[in-house]
């Protein structure tokens, strides 16, 4: 199954690349596809296709280097140095795919905030933000959103945590994607929750519950009412 899986995500990276001012290397665009919903088959295709690269164009190589980086990122390697990435950042900065540019910031974000670097972290984000401009990936931007709102939340700045979860929810919804819909609202609970306004924090996660309920997936609906109990444990609300 697996097999055809990555089959499927290679000929969909043929129509990719097809459709690419700058034309990569079908399987290429298929591991960047690939990574998305199995990044350990993206790592194994990617590491695959790593002779292929000594001889390749240098915006190929590029290319590579920054899904190399995507997909460990998805399989939770935690970053230990910025050398790579701001190479890459540096290249796709003054030249190169810049359409790649956003993801490449969006990464260098990633790679501080595993360094326990927040300002550098969030400076980064932003810039993947500002780089999209009118052509935004509404699907990195709330990966963004979700970043920077973790960030905030770990420096114990609430309010802003409650801002840009807000934006990520707005994001989600317009998207109609229900799954992150409800993230979106379980980490402004959250947020509230670190301000000490319970009140808040459990219209948000009642707002998730019943969301949950909608879509009627048990994995949603018990992840919410899982959140819900210890909240309730947390504030006293034995009952």
């Amino acid at each position: 199954m697996k097999k055809v899986t990555v089959w499927i995500f290679i000929l969909a990276g043929v129509f990719m690349a097809s459709c690419s001012r700058h034309r990569y290397p079908a399987e290429l665009t298929a591991a960047d596809s690939l990574a998305e919903v199995q990044p350990d088959s993206a790592v194994a295709l990617l590491k695959a296709l790593r002779p292929n690269m000594a001889d390749a164009p240098e915006d190929t190589k590029m290319y590579y280097d920054l899904l190399t980086i995507k997909a460990e990122d998805k399989t939770y390697v935690t970053h230990r140095s910025n050398k790579q990435i701001m190479r890459l950042v540096n290249y796709y900065e003054h030249g190169g795919d810049k359409a790649l540019l956003p993801v490449a910031y969006y990464y260098a974000g990633r790679t501080y905030a595993d360094m326990q670097d927040a300002p550098r972290a969030l400076d980064y984000f932003q810039r993947a933000l500002e780089a999209m401009k009118d052509r935004k990936d509404a699907s990195l931007v709330g990966k963004i959103y979700s970043q920077m709102g973790h960030l905030y939340m770990d420096q114990n700045l609430y309010d802003n945590a409650i801002g840009i979860f807000q934006k990520s929810y707005h994001n989600s919804a317009m998207m109609k994607d229900t799954v992150n819909t409800i993230y979106d609202l379980c980490d402004i609970a959250s947020a509230y929750s670190g301000k000490m306004d319970d009140h808040s924090s459990i219209l948000y996660l009642k707002k998730a519950h019943n969301l949950a309920n909608e879509k009627g997936k048990i994995s949603l609906i018990i992840y919410v009412e899982s959140y819900m109990s210890r909240y309730y444990y947390y504030i006293g609300k034995y009952e």
